[in-house]
């Protein structure tokens, strides 16, 4: 049942995880570099779902910084603050 509920969770388009990914390749290492980029289903899938845990956990820091200022509302600024150390801790 529990399976059921994850299943319905908001993801992203495995396409557009693939142009993501062939899109960082390609500014590392050149259109050669892209057009290497060949992931399974079940890696699109799992990329997906990480790319949705990173924007879950990037909202969830942003809204902990707005509320420790006080606000209601969260800003780019609150976001900006919990980046550094959400991208460190994903590194």
């Amino acid at each position: 049942m529990a399976d059921d509920a994850q299943d319905e969770e908001p993801t992203f388009d495995e396409a557009l995880v693939m142009e993501l990914l062939s899109r960082a390749a390609a500014e590392g290492g050149g259109q050669r570099a892209a057009a290497n980029v060949k992931l399974t289903a079940g890696a699109a899938k799992t990329c997906a779902e990480l790319l949705r845990l990173f924007v879950l956990e990037a909202r969830d820091r942003a809204e902990a910084e707005a509320r420790s200022e006080g606000d209601e509302t969260i800003r780019p600024e609150h976001l900006e603050a919990a980046l550094a150390e959400l991208l460190a801790d994903f590194s």
